[in-house]
Order: structure tokens, then sequence, then C-alpha cells
């Protein structure tokens, strides 16, 4: 495969801001790494302020030809697990039935929002996400003009479980994915998906552990822990007691060239995404 002839970047959408990393083209390393802060937004969308951080970065004249990767805050995430259904003979068909799945527990806002779902074999649930489309038509207009070319935009829990989790996925686990004031939990059984939750949280290792109990409990895994997989870069060096029986193990994203899971943390959502 010949090398990227452009440069690739990956901006972590955040309620408070962007982080942002560079991978230089035909290299493995990241030669830039950023956060722009923004306030909180006091009205209308929430990640209103952070994408216009992204515009502001997007616009500067030292921002390099590149492609561009954005990674969603999974505060801008709905999640909802689909069930199988033979009944559905189409690809259409499925996108609807997962569409009115976020329609029964939201409401009609559901009908603005882009639904995607996960590849699985036929039989299998699924997990669907939802984001704002008009979140996602802000993006292509912070880099409309610029030197950026968007080419993805996925959930931060995604993200994650790619470079992450994936390598777990034959076995029995619960996948707990924390940012600040955010948790998601992602429990697979038998190679099928059991559950996809997503909630605030407090700070904490204590929080984890209560939440990751109260997934053992929801999803009835009570008489067998399965595998506890933990990634939480905002704590460096956590430690989490045995929950179960089951010590929890800590994921991290894996050191590259500029970037340090033990110092660089606060730019792991973004080095997520461009693993080499």
């Amino acid at each position: 495969m010949l090398p990227s002839l452009r440069d690739r970047y990956c901006v972590a959408l955040r309620p408070d801001g962007i982080a942002l990393v560079r991978r230089r083209r035909g290299t493995a390393a990241l030669d830039l790494k950023g956060f722009l802060a923004c306030n909180p937004a006091a009205e209308g969308p929430p990640w209103g302020p952070a994408v216009e951080a992204l515009k502001r970065f997007a616009a500067r004249p030292e921002t390099t030809p590149g492609d561009l990767w954005v990674v969603l805050s999974n505060h801008f995430v709905r999640f909802q697990l689909v069930p199988w259904n033979g009944e559905l003979a189409s690809v259409e068909e499925l996108q609807n039935f997962a569409v009115a799945a976020f329609e029964n527990v939201f409401g009609e806002k559901a009908a603005t929002w882009d639904v995607r779902l996960s590849p699985e074999k036929a039989g299998a649930p699924r997990i669907a996400s939802a984001v704002d489309r008009a979140l996602l038509d802000a993006l292509r207009d912070a880099v409309a003009g610029t030197n950026l070319s968007l080419i993805s935009v996925q959930p931060y829990l995604m993200a994650a479980f790619n470079a992450l989790a994936k390598p777990f996925r034959n076995r029995d686990f619960i996948f707990l994915l924390a940012e600040p004031g955010r948790a998601s939990l992602l429990a697979a059984v038998d190679q099928h998906w059991r559950s996809v939750r997503t909630g605030t949280m407090e700070n904490g290792p204590e929080a984890m552990a209560a939440l990751i109990e109260r997934e053992i409990h929801l999803s009835q895994l009570d008489d067998k822990v399965p595998a506890i997989l933990v990634h939480a870069p905002h704590h460096s060096g956590l430690l989490l007691n045995p929950i179960g029986g089951v010590a929890p193990r800590v994921l991290e994203v894996r050191a590259m060239p500029g970037f340090s899971p033990v110092s660089d943390g606060q730019y792991a959502m973004a080095a997520a995404a461009v693993q080499p």
C-alpha cells in the first residue's frame, strides 16, 4: 500500500473543546497535538461551541492540507440495542426499524437524527447510534473551503472499542468507556451484543465500579462475571479492585511516536482514530 500523500488529522469533539492530533503523511508519528478550549453551550446545541473551535482551527493558514477524522464525545451521541428481526427483508426496512427504536424512546425529535447500525451477522442484534443531522452538516460547513477534507465521523464508543477492545470480541465482556462526566458501557455474550448504555457518571474509581456492578446485574451476568475492560484515559494510573471476583483490565491507546498514554491522556480520544 502506498503511503498517504496527505496529512491525517483527528479531532475529538467534546463539550469543553476539541483535542486534535496530526499524523504526517507517510509516517506513523504524531507531530502535532493541541487542545482548543471552549465554554459549554449556554443555549443552542451542546456541540455548537466545539464545532466553532474546529472551524477556527481549520481556517488557520498553518493547518496543512489533510484528511480529517472526527471522533464525537458520547455526550453528543445516543445508542440503542436493535434486536434481530427475521421479518425485515431489506436494508431499508432494517434502517427504518432502527429509527423507530429511537422514536419509541425519544419521541419525534429522533426524526432529525442520523442513525447508523453496526455490521453484524444475520440473527445477531446490532448497535445503533444516532447523531444530530445538524451536527454533521455543521462539521461539513466548518471545513468547507479549507485545507481539510472531512473523511469520517464516528462516536467515541465505536472508535475506542475498535482500537482497544475488538480483540476480546470472541469472549464475553463488559467494556466501560469513561469520559469526564459521562460513561458508556457495552456488554457482549456468546459474541452477540447484550446491551449498550450511556449516562452521567461521577468522577473516580468508585463510580466506575458501581456502574460495572450495575451493568453485571442488568445484563444478567451475576452467575458468571465476564471479562471487565475499562478505558478511562483521563485517569492516569487507574487501579480498580476486583468485581465479582474478576480483576478489571485497564486498556490504553498504545504508544506511538509523539504520543504516550501516560502523559498524553487528554489526546487519547483523538489518537484512538489515528493508530497506524
